[in-house]
């Protein structure tokens, strides 16, 4: 997270040491063979198993951040996503989850995800629900979030 990021950052440069983010991920620059991914779709889950609509989930989230003064909430953890958003995915095996990231701003969602697992379902799963979710390409998340701070 940014205070880490920060914390650690004035600890260090009383070292000479300077931290400099990155715009490419070094993982995928040498990981040349790494397996491909299949694109599987995800399905969204029955408010039987959920317990809680996806709806009365992201409202709670919205609360807090209005209560925080919070403008945007980025989520990277794909278990909380599939949590928040009442949806499952085989995209690791033996966890239900999918690749993705969702980006949580005052009154709406932006979810970054490889657009062919989202079906006509999962659409009508949000508009069932009253949800303003936007999909996007999964890989275009940090040129967004980088638009969204400037």
């Amino acid at each position: 997270p940014y205070p880490v990021w920060l914390n650690l950052e004035s600890e260090l440069v009383h070292s000479g040491i300077t931290l400099v983010p990155l715009s490419i991920n070094f993982v995928d620059e040498i990981w040349k063979d790494s397996p491909i991914l299949d694109n599987k779709p995800i399905k969204s889950l029955d408010i039987n198993y959920a317990g809680e609509t996806s709806t009365s989930k992201v409202n709670r989230v919205w609360k807090i951040m209005k209560e925080k003064g919070a403008d945007i909430v980025v989520l990277s953890a794909l278990d909380e996503i599939a949590w928040l958003l009442n949806l499952r995915g085989q995209d690791i095996s033996y966890n239900p989850v999918f690749f993705s990231f969702l980006v949580i701003t005052a009154n709406e969602l932006h979810l970054y995800i490889d657009e062919q697992k989202i079906t006509e379902s999962i659409k009508e799963h949000f508009k069932q629900d009253n949800l303003p979710i936007e999909f996007y390409p999964y890989k275009s998340i940090y040129s967004s979030l980088g638009n969204m701070i400037d």
